[in-house]
């Protein structure tokens, strides 16, 4: 049985276990949607509907940022190029592979003198009370002593403006689950938190990436944000109402269960479709078998 935070009464709702582990995911679930949350973490219910349409497009969209993220991840570890060439056969898929061959976008976005340590499809974490906050990061790049780079594959069609990237939770999360963290990874990994990046490298638009330079203050406001949010969302009588932005119901694959069961919208171009990266169910960590840092 699964520990839960408080006791519960008989016909309250389902509360956050003890162990539940945050991710970017989950919190911007909470911030766009309380319902769809609690749908899919507290009351774990399936997919009822679809995101959008038309579904084959999207589910062609996902396997391709996939299948791109797994390249890319074959290149950091060493693959020959022209071996990791070959397996592409998708024209979408070759475009973005060309498109990252010819910027080398680690490389390009942070250098090679001195030369990084540069680590593929990690996990970090760090705590936010008495719940762990968990960060699966594409690339994280670090030159001992002197920057930290964060590199995530966006493959999405078309590249969100700056302003919607901002916005998001994993903008923020990210950062700070790696300041919080490196300083276990060893002295050399100690950085002032001014010397972390955040970027976002779009296969589709490679000459524009987005970039945010973190700070003190950035840190401080993210660990204020990101308690709020725990706080209410373990609020005893929290309703997690639906949201009031109907527009998102339309990509919801829960929106049936809440009388907005409409046709699926239209996918968006601008918008990433991707498996569900930071639902960690099926992302498992001893953490009493490893450090609270392992690459």
């Amino acid at each position: 049985m699964v520990a839960t935070s408080r006791m519960r009464r008989e016909g309250e709702d389902p509360m956050l276990p003890e162990d539940f582990q945050f991710s970017q995911a989950s919190l911007q679930d909470f911030v766009d949607c309380p319902r769809r949350f609690k749908l899919r973490y507290l009351d774990r219910l399936s997919w009822p509907a679809v995101v959008s349409e038309p579904v084959e497009a999207q589910e062609r969209r996902m396997a391709l940022g996939a299948s791109f993220h797994r390249l890319v991840q074959q290149h950091v570890a060493g693959v020959p190029e022209s071996l990791i060439g070959n397996q592409v056969d998708d024209p979408q898929l070759r475009m973005w592979w060309e498109n990252y061959m010819t910027v080398r976008p680690i490389a390009a976005l942070v250098g090679v003198e001195p030369a990084p340590v540069v680590h593929s499809e990690v996990a970090l974490s760090c705590w936010i009370g008495t719940h762990r906050l968990i960060a699966k990061l594409d690339v994280l790049a670090v030159v001992p002593g002197k920057r930290c780079v964060i590199i995530d594959w966006k493959t999405s069609q078309r590249r969100p403006r700056d302003r919607v990237l901002e916005s998001r939770l994993q903008t923020r999360v990210y950062p700070y689950v790696v300041a919080e963290a490196l300083p276990a990874m060893g002295e050399r990994y100690r950085l002032d938190l001014e010397q972390i990046e955040m970027i976002y490298w779009f296969p589709s638009a490679p000459e524009h990436p987005f970039r945010l330079t973190y700070s003190t203050a950035q840190h401080h406001a993210t660990r204020a944000l990101l308690e709020e949010l725990i706080q209410q969302i373990e609020a005893p009588g929290e309703s997690f109402p639906m949201t009031e932005d109907v527009g998102l119901c339309r990509l919801c694959r829960y929106r049936s269960y809440c009388a907005r069961g409409g046709p699926a919208g239209l996918a968006d171009p601008s918008v990433e479709v991707e498996m569900e990266e930071d639902d960690l169910d099926g992302f498992d960590i001893d953490f009493d078998q490893v450090a609270e840092v392992e690459l």
